[in-house]
This record gives structure tokens, C-alpha cells and sequence, in this order.
């Protein structure tokens, strides 16, 4: 049996393509299934947005550093104003933010994603690239 996915196929397309996107949530809280991503079929590549996407989804995430309460190590927090995804959407970002930039990822409070250390450059130009998605930097 071939367990190979096959990119040239659309998603669900006789169990070619890819079939589940985390970010699914984050599409669906803005209501336009416009903005989310087209990948293999061609037309728009994943991953690629513009700031008209990020105002018509509505989706903006705060990106800070932190370091108080927290035994002096420096943390970065992402937080979700508007458009937050669901629980389970936001652990699987943190998963995927975590091993995109190589450090350690969690939720806290169901509302936030921490990462280990001073990623604020690098984890806003990781959210830059999806869609719909317009980063705040926040001043500590």
C-alpha cells in the first residue's frame, strides 16, 4: 500500500492532497472561505497574504516579550485580540510555531501560545505568512 501523500491533488481528492489544516479555525473565524489558502490546485500558494486579507478576516495577534513572573527567563507570548481559534486549533498552532522555529511551545490559559525565549521577530514573521492574519508587536 503507498502511504505517500500526493501534492499535485486537491485535499480529499481520493485520499490525495492534504485534508486538515490547523489554521482551519482561524479561516472560519473570519467567514470568508476566500481567504484561506489554495495550495496544489495551482491558484493562490499557501502561505502568502497581503493586508487586505488581514483586514477583511479580522484575525490580529499581539506578539510580545516577557519576563516578569517567570524566574527571569524571557518569554514571548502570543496573544490572540480578535478572531482567537479554538482550543484545539491553538495547541496545534503552538505545535507547529514551536517546531517552525525550533523551541518549546505551549498555551497558557487556553488564550495564549508561550514560546521559550526572545522570538518576537521570528514568530511575527512566522504569522506574517498566513493568511488573514495581521501581527501586532507589542512594546514591553
Amino acid at each position: 500500500m503507498n502511504n505517500r501523500i500526493d501534492p499535485s491533488r486537491g485535499p480529499g481528492e481520493d485520499g490525495g492532497g492534504l485534508t486538515h489544516s490547523p489554521f482551519a479555525a482561524l479561516w472560519r473565524t473570519a467567514g470568508d472561505a476566500a481567504s484561506a489558502p489554495r495550495g496544489a490546485d495551482g491558484n493562490e500558494s499557501a502561505g502568502q497574504g497581503n493586508a487586505s486579507d488581514a483586514q477583511a478576516a479580522g484575525v490580529r495577534v499581539e506578539v510580545r516579550r516577557e519576563r516578569k513572573g517567570r524566574g527571569g527567563k524571557t518569554v514571548t507570548q502570543l496573544r490572540w485580540l480578535s478572531g482567537r481559534p479554538e482550543a484545539d486549533a491553538l495547541a496545534a498552532i503552538a505545535k507547529l510555531l514551536g517546531a517552525a522555529l525550533g523551541t518549546g511551545a505551549r498555551v497558557e490559559a487556553g488564550e495564549a501560545i508561550v514560546l521559550q525565549g526572545d522570538l518576537v521577530e521570528r514568530a511575527a514573521g512566522w504569522l506574517e505568512g498566513r493568511p488573514g492574519t495581521e501581527v501586532v508587536r507589542a512594546t514591553s
